[in-house]
């Protein structure tokens, strides 16, 4: 397996992973972010099969940074409301997980690489996975708080905000 199908096959598998969430996903906000996401990982899998057959790929930054504020904007109404259990905090967790790892081959694959253009578009991947592994590590601690706060409450550790 070359070094592009085993991309395209990272990328299928977290974007499986968002679908899956998706579906289960206890808010309709966050059903719609782990959509995004889903797509967001669809959309790298089309730029690895476009340097795959050696086509020039102009755009790969993406909006993702700008909707997930938006997302957390919407979130932080819910939240009064919504307590996760720990196991389901572990799920976005996870993906904080595949994120990384994504953002590491790709950087990887970068230095290995002695096409500039096709180094370039891999640099640019890892920071879109980058900014994925920020979102999903924003969301499980959002979701984690209420449960650290309850666990450690006799101690004082209110942070400023």
């Amino acid at each position: 397996m070359n070094i592009f199908e085993f991309a395209v096959e990272f990328e299928r598998e977290h974007r499986d992973y968002y679908l899956e969430r998706s579906k289960n996903a206890p808010t309709e906000h966050m059903k719609e972010l782990f959509e995004q996401m889903a797509a967001e990982e669809r959309k790298h899998e089309e730029i690895v099969l476009q340097l795959r057959a050696e086509q020039v790929v102009e755009e790969v930054e993406s909006d993702i940074k700008e909707r997930a504020r938006d997302f957390f904007r919407n979130m932080i109404e819910e939240l009064p409301e919504l307590i996760f259990p720990a196991d389901e905090v572990e799920i976005y967790r996870q993906a904080v997980e595949l994120e990384r790892k994504s953002k590491e081959f790709y950087l990887e694959q970068a230095e290995k690489t002695d096409l500039p253009h096709v180094r370039r578009v891999f640099q640019q991947l890892a920071e879109e996975e980058r900014k994925h592994e920020k979102i999903m590590a924003t969301l499980a601690e959002m979701l984690d708080r209420p449960n650290s706060w309850v666990e450690d409450a006799e101690w004082f550790h209110m942070e400023e905000y």
